[in-house]
């Protein structure tokens, strides 16, 4: 009875406190499975979780996103449906002068909700993997301040490559290979 009752109070009041100053603000979709869930402590507001779910219940997207001050920084992870991993990196946005990422909303020293920003990052900083839905490897690269850098493989849904070549500064550089589906060498060129 105990759970069904925090079910219930989960569904009618989707900011609940489940520890001293931490709060998971959760939506759900009509027929009751969770389509968003945020979970971030009050006091600090230094740290936030952010997943979404599709309807089919399987999560769509998750981000853990801290703050230091200037920037804010995103583990970002998205999904298809079929709960394979599609994209995964590491990333921040600046924060500028009076703007924050997140903002706690109060009303008579209330904690009301906690409005943010979109859950990906504008700048990709790090490693970035892109998977196929069908579980078969897209890419593998680095980004440097949102530049591509260092050596870039891009594959067919089949696993074939699709291209090879290396990025300096957000720039290709040195020789670049295009591939046919089957495998075959398309092009060559020098950069």
């Amino acid at each position: 009875m105990k759970f069904k009752l925090l079910m219930l109070v989960a569904f009618l009041c989707p900011n609940i406190t489940i520890g001293q100053n931490i709060v998971e603000d959760i939506v759900y979709y009509e027929d009751g499975k969770i389509q968003s869930k945020k979970t971030y402590d009050v006091d600090e507001m230094t740290n936030l979780t952010c997943e979404a779910y599709f309807e089919n219940g399987k999560l769509a997207s998750k981000s853990i996103i801290s703050f230091d001050g200037t920037r804010t920084n995103y583990d970002y992870k998205e999904y298809f449906e079929n709960g394979k991993l599609a994209i995964e990196g590491l990333g921040y946005n600046w924060l500028t002068d009076g703007e924050m990422n997140v903002i706690p909303e109060y009303v008579n020293n209330e904690f009301l909700e906690l409005e943010y920003s979109t859950p990906s990052p504008e700048i990709k900083d790090g490693r970035w993997v892109k998977y196929y839905e069908n579980g078969q490897l897209e890419y593998d690269a680095f980004y440097e301040n949102n530049l591509q850098i260092g050596e870039w493989i891009t594959y067919y849904e089949n696993g074939q490559i699709e291209a090879k070549g290396e990025y300096e500064e957000g720039e290709k550089t040195g020789e670049w290979i295009t591939y046919y589906e089957n495998g075959q060498m398309q092009s060559k060129k020098m950069y």
